[in-house]
This record gives structure tokens, sequence and C-alpha cells, in this order.
């Protein structure tokens, strides 16, 4: 697993994340594009898609 960071982000702004694994093009994934606590992942293709993009804390 690969966590990376994503280029398009202003200075002093939340940088967006994802977590992938490049040998087979997989990606953690947001069941629904939901935004509650304690939502589901799973692993899809990655497609950049907000559903697929993560907020890490500092």
């Amino acid at each position: 697993m690969q966590v990376r960071r994503m280029p398009r982000a202003e200075a002093g702004a939340s940088v967006p994340h994802t977590a992938s694994t490049p040998a087979s093009g997989t990606c953690l994934d947001v069941t629904e594009m939901s935004t509650a606590d304690n939502a589901r992942l799973q692993i899809r293709s990655c497609t950049g898609t907000a559903d697929q993009q993560f907020h890490l804390p500092v």
C-alpha cells in the first residue's frame, strides 16, 4: 500500500492523499461517496475521484 499526495493544493490548504497499490492499480475507496464517520471502505480501480482522496492529520 502506498499513500501519495495529490498535486493540486494551495499553500496552507489541506492536501488530499490517495492510498493505492500501484502494481495492481487499486485504491482505497469510500463506499457510496459517504462523508459519515465510520464509513465503509472498499478496494477498487483507481479513478482519482473524490471518494478516493483522504485528508490526513498532520
